[in-house]
């Protein structure tokens, strides 16, 4: 039995919904497999620069992803949203580190809340099918800089 890639789970869930794997689609699938870190439509259109992809067909393809479950959306309070994979397709369950002062965003791998999640579900009798952890502060490189100034 062989196992299929990323790239082509996402071409075929979306001929399987009943789109057609447009260049745009193609080149923003392949930019968000490429990436390691949550990324803005602005990111995204600046790393599709030499493939000529309009910000409209960016946002219309994020949307499309996402109700397809292949990508997920992430509010950082920042005034706009940020894309990256979901698990299932090549992303892995992490959480998030905000820097309020550069807006920088690193991945933690490590999930606390697995003992938190498993109480929830013997208290509730619920059936939990995500979360998001996300923790804000001063990033290593603002701090230092900042207390450059503050000396």
């Amino acid at each position: 039995m062989s196992v299929t890639s990323s790239p082509e789970r996402i071409y075929i869930l979306l001929k399987d919904a009943g789109y057609r794997l447009t260049k745009p689609r193609r080149a923003v699938a392949d930019v968000l497999l490429a990436t390691q870190k949550p990324l803005s439509i602005e990111e995204i259109h600046a790393r599709l620069t030499a493939r000529s992809v309009n910000r409209v067909s960016i946002y219309r393809t994020t949307q499309l992803l996402c109700d397809l479950g292949i990508v997920r959306r992430l509010q950082f309070h920042e005034g706009f949203a940020r894309y990256e994979l979901a698990d299932a397709f090549g992303g892995s369950h992490h959480h998030h580190f905000i820097c309020t002062l550069c807006g920088q965003v690193e991945d933690i791998d490590a999930c606390p809340l697995a003992a938190t999640e498993q109480a929830i579900i013997r208290r509730t009798h619920s059936r939990i099918t995500s979360h998001s952890l996300e923790f804000y502060g001063v990033c290593g490189a603002c701090a230092e800089v900042s207390s450059l100034y503050s000396s």
